[in-house]
């Protein structure tokens, strides 16, 4: 166990968001999302310029659970 804490990173900003301080040994999601998006909608910046055309996005999940949690404590 360090005295000393390392680098800080952050990796995600919201509601459940995991930050890491120093050593870290194992990080387990406590919970999961889904979602989609059309074109130009992830993007980030300052000075972010978007030319899109009308686009339409299809989902089709045919898993009823995408990803299981049950496992992570």
């Amino acid at each position: 166990m360090p005295a000393i804490v390392g680098p800080i990173h952050i990796d995600r900003v919201s509601g459940n968001g995991a930050a890491h301080f120093g050593d870290i040994f194992a990080i387990s999601p406590k919970s999961v999302d889904h979602s989609a998006g059309g074109s130009g909608t992830y993007n980030a910046g300052d000075f972010a310029q978007f030319y899109n055309s009308p686009n339409v996005t299809f989902v089709w999940d045919s898993d009823l659970i995408s990803q299981q949690k049950s496992f992570n404590a």
